[in-house]
């Protein structure tokens, strides 16, 4: 019997020691993951700058009776200079989007997926607004509620 409980506490002993031993690897392989998500943050930090580059947008309105289309949109600016005038017009040119295109039509086109229509119809709009021609837009997100 004396036998037995030498055994098992050699047993434990040794199970002791082995999870030691894996939690020490375990740690060094955690600080190698750490580093590695070091560099992934900066590759982050770089595509934040690219996307840096646009004035963001958010357009909410009713379609038909029932629904309602949220519209999140990013533009691209060449400059500080078109920034801040897309800035210090974004609230007109929301309103005017929301006044002028009717909603007929607005429907027509989200029930076809038209985005080119709807893209192109606030470009109009940005335009009529900005100083220099905006060129493009991009679709973040088109959500029908």
């Amino acid at each position: 019997m004396g036998d037995n409980v030498y055994l098992k506490s050699f047993i434990g002993i040794v199970v002791v020691g082995l999870l030691v031993l894996g939690a020490v690897v375990l740690n060094q392989y955690k600080q190698e993951i750490v580093i590695s998500n070091l560099s992934l943050s900066q590759n982050k930090t770089k595509k934040k700058d690219y996307y840096s580059r646009f004035v963001e947008s958010s357009v909410i309105s009713n379609i038909g009776g029932q629904n309602i289309l949220k519209l999140e949109m990013a533009i691209p600016y060449e400059n500080s200079e078109q920034r801040r005038d897309l800035k210090r017009k974004m609230r007109k040119i929301k309103d005017d989007f929301l006044v002028h295109v009717e909603q007929r039509k607005m429907e027509e086109w989200v029930q076809q997926r038209d985005f080119a229509a709807i893209r192109n119809e606030y470009l109009k709009i940005i335009n009529q607004h900005t100083d220099k021609p905006i060129k493009n837009l991009y679709f973040k997100s088109f959500n029908l509620y």
